[in-house]
């Protein structure tokens, strides 16, 4: 499997992990998404990426905090879980373009 598959694995682990549903996303980005670019991906998720990535770091963060923490201070539940089924999604488009897994 590629980087890119492991980076989303990840992501939805994370998502499905412990935790507020803003510090799941927060995770599942900052720690397996942020260093991404949509280039890597699948061309039919560049621009869901884009806009995911757009959502993620478009607050200004006050002192001591990152762009993505100031996101998710300003996001409201529904729309992290909109965005949490986003990731989900886009993991489902680059897994199935990895092809199946064999076992060796």
């Amino acid at each position: 499997m590629t980087e890119r598959w492991a980076k989303f694995n990840s992501a939805v682990r994370r998502l499905t992990g412990v935790g507020s549903i803003k510090e799941r996303l927060h995770e599942a980005y900052f720690y397996n998404l942020y260093d991404l670019q949509s280039s890597d991906l699948p061309y039919e998720i560049h621009n869901d990426f884009e806009a995911l990535k757009r959502v993620m770091t478009r607050e200004e963060p006050l002192a001591t905090e990152t762009r993505v923490e100031a996101a998710m201070r300003k996001m409201y539940d529904s729309d992290a879980i909109k965005w949490i089924g986003e990731i989900v999604t886009m993991y489902d488009i680059v897994a199935r373009y990895e092809g199946p897994v064999t076992k060796k």
